[in-house]
């Protein structure tokens, strides 16, 4: 791993100060490998980045493996100034936890971009009471509701389907969703739809599709939704990362879980568009 900063220490001249950033920036990059590493060689380190990621979602890939260095546990995170003005103090000797920023500026007259560090730290790290708001329960068929309808893209109903044991089925010649006209129900039914749906997501952001490519990124994608949801997982087939995957450069193993991510975000921020879609008129109505 990447040499590992000191701690900065505040009569620093710029050149140092300068160093010292580069080094922690090194560092971050080198933890962020580490994780990629573990998760192609080891399932186990891959459903935690997973489960991890379904919860933070707001967070990009990297992002996300560095909070998981560094507070595997986070759910809520602010700079420190941030829980200053909600009146929450974070506790002493509490440890920063690093993500990335992008940062503009412009040198001779263009406009370019920087990743600068940004210290955040998790409510758990905080004098704030836990939240004892549960997020609402919903049934599968319910969920399963709301994914269609959040779907972007043409359904229609088919006998058969061109994968075996599967109730769903993305057409990506004609960008549409194929449901078998005598599928399953539950959360197996859930898991197809959402895959193919992931599937058209990925097509859909892609210069070049190819289903088999892209079949382990929608799987990861799968495992997300219904962690984030609440169906069950088992069926879901993650148990060895792909052969393919041990091959890659770390970036584009990054790249593959980064589709995932996204689809992840796209359908789930849809799904919650549909579940509460009556909840703001209500409360409307209540306040009169």
């Amino acid at each position: 791993m990447a040499y590992k900063p000191k701690r900065r220490n505040f009569l620093m001249s710029t050149d140092e100060y300068s160093k010292f950033k580069t080094d922690e920036k090194k560092y971050d990059y080198g933890l962020i490998d580490k994780r990629t590493n573990e998760i192609v060689s080891s399932p186990e380190k891959l459903f935690e980045y997973l489960e991890f990621q379904s919860r933070m979602d707001r967070y990009t890939v990297a992002n996300a493996m560095l909070i998981m260095s560094r507070c595997p546990q986070a759910s809520q995170l602010k700079e420190k100034e941030d829980w200053e003005k909600l009146n929450i103090s974070v506790k002493k000797g509490a440890e920063k936890i690093h993500v990335f920023e992008p940062k503009k500026y412009f040198k001779n007259g263009n406009a370019h971009t920087n990743t600068n560090v940004k210290y955040v730290y998790d409510i758990s790290q905080t004098n704030a009471l836990p939240d004892p708001e549960k997020p609402k329960k919903y049934d599968d068929r319910t969920l399963v509701s709301a994914l269609l309808a959040a779907a972007k893209i043409e359904k229609t109903v088919a006998e058969e389907l061109p994968i075996p044991n599967s109730c769903a089925f993305y057409d990506s010649e004609n960008n549409t969703l194929v449901l078998k006209e005598k599928g399953g129900s539950g959360a197996k039914l859930f898991q197809d739809i959402a895959r193919e749906l992931t599937l058209s997501e990925i097509a859909y952001n892609s210069d070049e599709y190819n289903r088999s490519e892209c079949e382990f990124s929608a799987e990861c994608s799968v495992y997300m939704i219904c962690k984030k949801y609440g169906i069950d997982t088992q069926g879901l087939n993650l148990n060895s990362v792909p052969k393919e995957w041990e091959n890659k450069e770390n970036k584009d193993v990054r790249l593959n879980l980064t589709m995932a991510r996204d689809s992840l975000n796209t359908i789930g921020s849809r799904m919650y568009a549909v579940l509460n879609r009556d909840k703001e008129p209500k409360q409307q109505e209540q306040s009169r």
